[in-house]
């Protein structure tokens, strides 16, 4: 999970978990 957090980071938008995405973004953008 923590990989896919960092890729999203990346810029990375798997569709097959958009609300963890969108979760991980937020946390990083509140960060």
């Amino acid at each position: 999970r923590s990989a896919l957090a960092k890729s999203t980071g990346l810029g990375r938008k798997p569709a097959a978990a958009p609300a963890a995405v969108a979760k991980a973004t937020k946390r990083k953008a509140t960060a």
